[in-house]
C-alpha cells in the first residue's frame, strides 16, 4: 500500500515538471513569435522613411504581367511594381571582344523572362515595393 502512494506521488510530481516545462516552452516560443514579429515591423517602418531612400533587389525575372514583374533568387521570389517613372536600364556590348560594356536607356518592354536584373526599389506605405530603377545585367560570357 505505501509503495503505490509513493508511486503515485512520483507519477503527479513527474507530471507537474512536465507541465512546467511545456508551459516554460509555450512562453519562451511566442515571445520569440512576438520579438521577431516587432523586429520585422520596425524594419519595414525604418525603409520607409527617407534615410534610407532605397534597396536593391536581385534575381531572374521569371513573370511580367501588367506592369509587375516578378525577381526570383535562390528559391524566393519578390513581386515589384515598374511605374511609368522608373528607367530601365541594359548593357551595350562593346563592338571588339574586349572593352566595357556601356549602359543604355531602354523601355519596359524590352524586359523578358530570364533577365537576370538589379532592381533599386523603394517600400510604398502599403508594404508593396516600388521600383525605381531596373538594370537589365548582361548575359554571362558563353
Amino acid at each position: 500500500m505505501e509503495h503505490k502512494k509513493q508511486l503515485r506521488i512520483a507519477i503527479i510530481t513527474v507530471i507537474v515538471i512536465l507541465i512546467f516545462f511545456v508551459g516554460w516552452g509555450l512562453g519562451v516560443f511566442t515571445q520569440m513569435q512576438f520579438i521577431s514579429k516587432q523586429v520585422k515591423t520596425e524594419s519595414a517602418q525604418l525603409l520607409g522613411t527617407k534615410v534610407i531612400s532605397s534597396v536593391s533587389a536581385y534575381g531572374k525575372v521569371t513573370k511580367i504581367q501588367n506592369k509587375n514583374i516578378t525577381l526570383s533568387s535562390l528559391s524566393e521570389d519578390l513581386v515589384v511594381s515598374v511605374p511609368d517613372t522608373a528607367r530601365v536600364y541594359s548593357f551595350v556590348l562593346p563592338a571588339k571582344t574586349s572593352g566595357t560594356p556601356t549602359q543604355k536607356i531602354v523601355t519596359f518592354k524590352e524586359l523578358k523572362i530570364g533577365d537576370s536584373v538589379n532592381a533599386n526599389l523603394k517600400l510604398l506605405s502599403n508594404g508593396q515595393f516600388e521600383a525605381i530603377s531596373v538594370i537589365i545585367l548582361p548575359a554571362p560570357a558563353k
